[in-house]
């Protein structure tokens, strides 16, 4: 697995939580923010890479500022770190 691939998964981790911390469904968000629930559900896998418009979505759909969405932990374990 790519850095970027774990990096999108650990992304969609947190907006996961995020999301269920509020009580709020895919569906939910996904009217709150104007993207489409499946799109919302691609991100929480992992399975895409983000726009900065999307992120700004989906925080205005979380009622958060967009640096509370990106604030999550994301690690490489040293062997990937010196392999790149």
């Amino acid at each position: 697995m790519d850095h970027l691939q774990k990096l999108q998964e650990a992304f969609g981790n947190h907006l996961r939580k995020l999301r269920e911390d509020r009580g709020l469904s895919l569906r939910d968000l996904a009217t709150r923010s104007d993207l489409h629930y499946n799109k919302i559900g691609q991100i929480e896998l992992g399975k895409t890479n983000l726009k900065l418009s999307s992120i700004i979505a989906l925080a205005e759909g979380l009622e958060i500022e967009p640096k509370e969405l990106l604030n999550f932990n994301f690690q490489l374990t040293i062997s990937e770190k010196v392999a790149h």
